[in-house]
């Protein structure tokens, strides 16, 4: 087809490769989960600074699964990090995990129940 031109595609805008879907939400405990019932909560974004945090990918996508399963506990663990995060880093000096701008999570580093924060990452097993 000799004369048409070739009209260029509006570049799609990149989301952050941290950043949730708009408008999704997950569930989240409110306090200790012993007795309680989840909460819905806007999708909390792990790469959000200061004190970003990432877990191993892939990440479920941001939705409300059912209690115990692993796609629940992702975002159960997200959104508590986040809140965590955000309330500690108004004190924290520079505004940086020890091991610099993003501390790497574990979730699933051995069979006990316990958690430990290393100065190279966050381990919750």
């Amino acid at each position: 087809m000799a004369g048409k031109k070739n009209k260029k595609q509006p570049a799609k805008k990149k989301k952050h490769p941290g950043q949730p879907p708009a408008g999704q939400t997950v569930l989240a405990w409110e306090d200790d989960p012993q007795g309680n019932t989840p909460v819905s909560v806007p999708t909390p974004d792990p790469a959000e600074k200061p004190l970003a945090f990432r877990f191993p990918t892939p990440a479920p996508t941001a939705g409300q699964y059912p209690l115990g399963t692993a796609s629940f506990r992702y975002w159960v663990a997200v959104a508590a990090l986040r809140r965590g995060a955000d309330f500690r880093s108004p004190g924290i000096p520079g505004g940086h995990w020890h091991v610099g701008a993003t501390l790497p999570v574990l979730l699933d580093e051995g069979e006990d129940l316990n958690a430990i924060t290393v100065r190279r990452r966050f381990s919750a097993y």
